[in-house]
């Protein structure tokens, strides 16, 4: 069993000038691997500019909203207290389905 196990090794590796080369096989598995990678991080690129996308949106959001409500407050508009805690009555399930 060794004997196969030398061969198998010896039928995968050549010599050229004295240096050992990886095979056929073992080059296309390599170029394989490094294309999957390329496009790992393709794909990872394209999702953290979409995440940067959305962050940009939701703070042109929070923005648009933080400055008018700033508007309500310079013209004078009270701001509702809403501080007060619910209970559980509040949101009884009968409540929530319409049936009460």
């Amino acid at each position: 069993m060794p004997d196969a196990h030398i061969a198998l090794v010896a039928s995968s590796i050549r010599f050229a000038g004295g240096r050992i080369e990886p095979s056929p096989w073992q080059t296309r598995r390599r170029g394989n691997h490094i294309a999957a990678r390329h496009a790992r991080g393709e794909r990872v690129q394209r999702e953290a500019e979409h995440y940067t996308t959305l962050t940009q949106m939701a703070s042109a959001s929070v923005k648009i909203i933080s400055d008018t409500v700033a508007g309500w407050r310079q013209a004078g508009h009270p701001l509702r207290d809403h501080s007060r805690s619910f209970s559980r009555a509040d949101f009884s399930k009968r409540d929530w389905w319409g049936e009460g």
